[in-house]
């Protein structure tokens, strides 16, 4: 986690206790800090503010509670079983792989990695790559060692077939409006 994400998170966290706080002791009679608080509130900017910074609770309360909804699942990961267990290994690392076994060939770059896996009786993994390269004389022969390679590393570190690798090549010489990196 960034370290902005990690304040913005303690800072949601720290709003979230006091406005609870602020709600408990308005509701509930606890002597003078309830009496302040309802003062408080008579104030007609303080409610304003109070029911703005409110609203902003809220409201980040749902974008965190949708995205822990939308959050990687069982489908972002291949499960590998055997007999004394399981082992969980996720997209990310599938598609690091793939990007490092791309970036060993010479005056190529890795544009864009999708590794999507089907947890079915027997798993298996589909691959798509983009690659830049500057000398598009020779990318049919490329591309066959591309291939073989990831499908060799893949393979190698799942134990899993892989079916299917697609592989684009984007010419670096021309424009393009792609970045590749």
């Amino acid at each position: 986690m960034s370290g902005f994400k990690k304040f913005v998170h303690i800072l949601f966290s720290i709003l979230l206790i006091l406005f609870s706080l602020v709600m408990f002791f308005t509701v509930f009679n606890f002597g003078q800090v309830s009496y302040n608080l309802r003062e408080l509130m008579m104030n007609e900017v303080c409610f304003y503010i109070l029911a703005v910074i409110g609203a902003l609770i809220l409201l980040g309360a749902l974008i965190i509670m949708f995205k822990a909804i939308l959050s990687d699942n069982l489908s972002d990961f291949l499960i590998s079983k055997d007999k004394d267990g399981e082992v969980m290994i996720s997209t990310d690392a599938l598609e690091n792989t793939v990007k490092s076994t791309v970036n060993k060939f010479n005056d190529v770059r890795t544009s864009n990695v999708n590794v999507r896996v089907n947890n079915s009786n027997e798993p298996y993994m589909n691959c798509d790559v983009e690659v830049g390269v500057r000398d598009m004389s020779n990318v049919g022969g490329l591309g066959e060692n591309i291939k073989n390679d990831i499908k060799t590393n893949l393979e190698t570190l799942t134990g899993y077939k892989v079916k299917d690798i697609t592989v684009k090549f984007l010419d670096l010489a021309k424009s393009t409006n792609k970045r590749v990196v």
